[in-house]
């Protein structure tokens, strides 16, 4: 089976997961299954400031800070298609992430989150201006 991400019609911010195979799903929850792009880079996107921002901003909201995760608002996000080798630099990223949180270790898995943060913001080409304005919405969420 290939690799998917699930995610949760309700989340509170970008909550979005990697799962390998035998994964059962309640009927709020959904899999998305990744053709042309490594799974795992495309976690680190979903799951960046800049897509949970601008996600946050194409989405309805219930209330709070929950919103609905719908396909429809995944197809307006733009991607960019990355080389093989940059896939495989954000998928090690992303296995370092998953490592540091079996091992409970919070503080590693935020820093290379934050690595990734910085990488994304690098590749889409935001100003310092738009990264603060990011960076202070997601210290208020």
């Amino acid at each position: 089976m290939r690799p998917k991400i699930v995610y949760g019609q309700f989340q509170n911010g970008a909550e979005y997961s990697f799962a390998q195979s035998g994964v059962f799903l309640s009927s709020n929850e959904y899999i998305m299954i990744v053709k042309d792009y490594s799974p795992k880079c495309l976690l680190a996107f979903l799951n960046c400031k800049a897509m949970e921002w601008l996600l946050g901003n194409l989405t309805g909201n219930l209330g709070g800070n929950s919103k609905i995760g719908q396909k429809s608002n995944f197809l307006k996000l733009s991607i960019p298609i990355l080389s093989h080798e940059m896939q495989k630099d954000f998928d090690n990223l992303v296995d370092s992430i998953l490592s540091a949180r079996k091992n409970k270790d919070i503080h590693l898995s935020v820093s290379y989150e934050q690595i990734i943060d910085k990488r994304i913001y690098e590749i889409i080409g935001l100003t310092n201006e738009e990264i603060q304005i990011i960076e202070s919405q997601h210290i208020q969420s």
